[in-house]
Parts: C-alpha cells; sequence; structure tokens
C-alpha cells in the first residue's frame, strides 16, 4: 500500500519497522517467531489497511503466527488449532477472510470470522512439509509446493450445513457385547 513502510524481521525473532523508506527503524516492543535457516520468517502485510500484518516463523516455542494492528509495534498470536510447528510461507484471499499458511504440518487455512486455524490437507494431499504457498485468484485456488511430493492445488469452496431435522423418528441402537471383543 506505502512504498515507504519497509518491515525486517530477524533470525532470532526481533521485528523492526520504517515509515520513511528505511533511513531509519523502529523495533517493535515484543518478540516475534524466529526463521528457518533456509526460507526465514515471512511478512504478509494487508492489502487493505497499511497496520495490519502478519508474521509466520518457527511455531516451536512461540505461535507460529502472530497479527499486528498497528504497523507492526506490538503482536498477537494467532495459534488456535495451529499445531506448534514451523510456518514458512503465508497467503490471504483476494478479501483476507482467509489466510493460507505453508508448514512443516502441512497446509493449513486461518479462517478470520472463526479465529480459528484448519487443516486442510483432507485425506489426498500428502503428508509432508509444505514449503511455499500463493493465492490464485483467478481460480479461487491455494497452491501449495513441497519438496519431493509437487504443486498442490488445493481449492477452497463454500460450503453450507443444514442443521434442520431430517426426520422425527426416534433411533436408538445397542452395542453388544461391551466391550466388544473378538
Amino acid at each position: 500500500l506505502n512504498p515507504d513502510i519497509w518491515y525486517v524481521a530477524t533470525n532470532n525473532g526481533r521485528f523492526f519497522r520504517s515509515y520513511d523508506g528505511g533511513m531509519q527503524f523502529e523495533e517493535a516492543e515484543s518478540y516475534v517467531p524466529g526463521s528457518h535457516y533456509l526460507y526465514g520468517a515471512c511478512i504478509l502485510p494487508s492489502k487493505f489497511d497499511d497496520q495490519v500484518l502478519y508474521l509466520s516463523g518457527s511455531g516451536y516455542s512461540t505461535a507460529g503466527v502472530v497479527k499486528s494492528t498497528d504497523g507492526g509495534l506490538t503482536f498477537t498470536p494467532m495459534n488456535i488449532g495451529l499445531p506448534q510447528t514451523m510456518v514458512f510461507g503465508m497467503a490471504a484471499n483476494e478479501d483476507e477472510s482467509v489466510i493460507f499458511a505453508a508448514t512443516e504440518a502441512g497446509p493449513w487455512a486461518y479462517i478470520q470470522e472463526l479465529d480459528q486455524w484448519f487443516d486442510i490437507a483432507g485425506k489426498i494431499a500428502p503428508t509432508q512439509t509444505y514449503w511455499t504457498v500463493e493465492y490464485v485468484q483467478s481460480i479461487k485456488t491455494a497452491r501449495y509446493g513441497t519438496y519431493g511430493r509437487g504443486i498442490w492445488d488445493l481449492e477452497i469452496k463454500e460450503s453450507t450445513v443444514n442443521t434442520s431435522l431430517t426426520s422425527n423418528e426416534n433411533f436408538s441402537f445397542e452395542i453388544y457385547p461391551n466391550p466388544v471383543g473378538s
């Protein structure tokens, strides 16, 4: 949004911001996730609000993803539902309602409305490290890159759940013997 705003994350969990194109930097008040020795940390600034940004990195001793709403001065953890893992990369959908994460524990999606992470590997995607992610807006797909298992396009479709009763019958069942044995 603003080319004068720069962010820098270090491998030891320090974060700096500049509002003058990198002439002077200010350090954040809190430590952030550290980086991976090959990939570093991922900084994902909002496309709509220059005060909002997401930062990911090592989530083994802290939250793997944190969010700032004050331009990187302070951060809050975004770890509900996300395992303690390394988060290598992030991407957002077109309205930033979903944040996708490439992690050592597979592909994950954060639903802003629910304030929670969800495993989106399903039953087909391989169980392995996902190193990169990008959101392809034209096909509404999160494209993940793995090492050794190729590229995985995970299309997120909107779904609804119908909670209305389908029948008024009362069902009962019995399990016998209890406990069941062979």
